[in-house]
């Protein structure tokens, strides 16, 4: 769990207090973050599992539930784009260029991501060296948000750090930037010291947004991953199922037992090849083997299966519940846990996409002349769940003349603009809009014909 890190506006960041905050996050913070984001990539703790008997069997199976649970929150929550509707329509020109300039669907789900990994994640507001603005994902663990301890939600401070390796190829240095609402103070670590002290090759400058140009996305209040409550649980049914691997491998390679017989090299030969052995009156051959409590194993593996899902809220798609052809609302209840999962998502990532607009407020005002008004924004997340069409066409259907037109023609999946699919199908139906919207195109080579045609 994440700890917010609280500041008063009367306090003054030098290099001691930086050098404290920097050295607390890293010991505090960045190694959950690390290893929560190692289990997503596959490396568990099962994969240190030690030898015990060079002689016998040591597997070590991996199931990665990690990334399964954040890959199927992720794409339900961010797999359909956010999108963004201004009033203004210069403004919302202005957003959709900065957007898909700074290719916003990726980046977002990145965003996401790394959030449902490591607790939060963090995107950057700068302008490079043509004035363009630029939209960059910092990784959570490089970025520290300082808040105001008089006005906690208001962003005091953001310190991002991050080392650079020497020509050697040894040594580091540590670096630190200082976001505050008007400028970036640049920091470097002192080797002999261990403190910070102001960057001489780099003075501090101002940027233009007025606010701190780094938002942060939270996850969760607690900023924990998605999969954290479960850790405990996937350890477990790595475990089991590793030693049942072991199990099964002796089983296979179990001891052959003769009796009242004696064979020599010829005769074990002759077995192996041909798989026949003669047995006398009172002799007798059989494997001796060990007996596994099969349905005791299978049932502690589905009941750790079910709490996983279960705990972390993540349906189990290759459920056979999910293989008929749902209802939208039986689809929409098998989903309700994870849906609220992505309702808690959605609140704290709509607050900083927020945030993100007041950034760009600057940037805004000087190229359209337009004041940002959060009151004239509206934030769409569309849930990436399979829709049964004809369904949602009979709701549409029912709904005509008591619901407005664009309304019903938003709950189809596949439109983005509402509106102007409804100004669309008028164009369609009025023969006489028709023709004035084809006069007016401007003319083209084929309007004019040729002599002789």
């Amino acid at each position: 769990m994440s700890k917010k890190v609280y500041l008063t506006e009367q306090d003054t960041i030098d290099g001691v207090l930086l050098h404290e905050i920097i050295e607390n996050f890293q010991n505090e913070q960045v190694p959950r973050m690390h290893r929560n984001y190692e289990l997503y990539k596959g490396k568990h703790a099962i994969l240190d599992k030690k030898e015990t008997d060079p002689n016998k069997p040591n597997n070590r199976l991996v199931n990665n539930y990690y990334g399964e649970i954040v890959d199927t929150i992720t794409g339900y929550f961010l797999g359909n784009p956010i999108v963004l509707n201004y009033e203004v329509e210069e403004v919302q020109d202005f957003l959709d260029y900065i957007f898909a300039d700074n290719d916003s669907d990726d980046l977002f789900m990145e965003i996401g991501k790394e959030g449902a990994i490591k607790g939060r994640s963090a995107l950057m507001v700068y302008q490079n060296e043509y004035s363009e603005t630029r939209m960059v994902r910092v990784p959570a663990e490089e970025v520290i948000f300082i808040y105001n301890a008089n006005k906690p939600d208001e962003l005091l401070y953001a310190v991002r750090f991050y080392k650079i390796k020497l020509a050697n190829n040894e040594d580091e240095l540590r670096y630190a930037e200082v976001y505050s609402s008007s400028d970036i103070s640049y920091w470097i670590e002192d080797s002999e010291m261990g403190l910070f002290r102001v960057d001489d090759m780099n003075p501090p400058h101002e940027h233009i947004f007025g606010r701190v140009p780094i938002i942060e996305f939270p996850n969760n209040e607690e900023r924990m991953g998605d999969f954290e409550k479960v850790i405990s649980l996937v350890e477990d049914f790595d475990k089991i199922m590793s030693s049942n691997s072991d199990e099964l491998e002796v089983f296979r390679s179990a001891y052959l037992m003769i009796k009242n017989m004696s064979l020599n090299n010829d005769t074990v030969q002759r077995l192996k090849e041909e798989g026949i052995i003669e047995v006398g009156e009172d002799g007798d051959v059989k494997f001796i083997t060990k007996q596994l409590p099969k349905d005791y194993m299978t049932a502690h593996l589905d009941r750790l299966q079910d709490n996983i899902y279960r705990f972390s809220q993540v349906p189990n798609l290759s459920d056979d519940n999910f293989a008929n052809n749902l209802s939208g609302v039986a689809i929409r209840f098998k989903l309700f846990g994870l849906e609220t999962r992505c309702i808690t998502k959605e609140r704290k990532f709509r607050r900083a996409m927020k945030e993100l607009i007041k950034v760009l407020a600057e940037p805004i005002r000087v190229i359209t002349g337009e004041v940002v008004d959060l009151n004239k924004l509206s934030i769409q997340f569309t849930r990436n769940v399979p829709n049964n069409l004809s369904e949602l066409a009979d709701v549409i259907q029912k709904l005509n003349g008591i619901v407005d037109r664009v309304s019903l023609v938003g709950l189809l999946p596949f439109v983005d603009d509402a509106k102007d699919v409804v100004e669309m199908a008028e164009k369609e139906k009025d023969p006489y809009a028709r023709e004035t919207e084809s006069f007016r195109q401007p003319a083209t080579l084929e309007d004019f014909p040729v002599e002789g045609d």
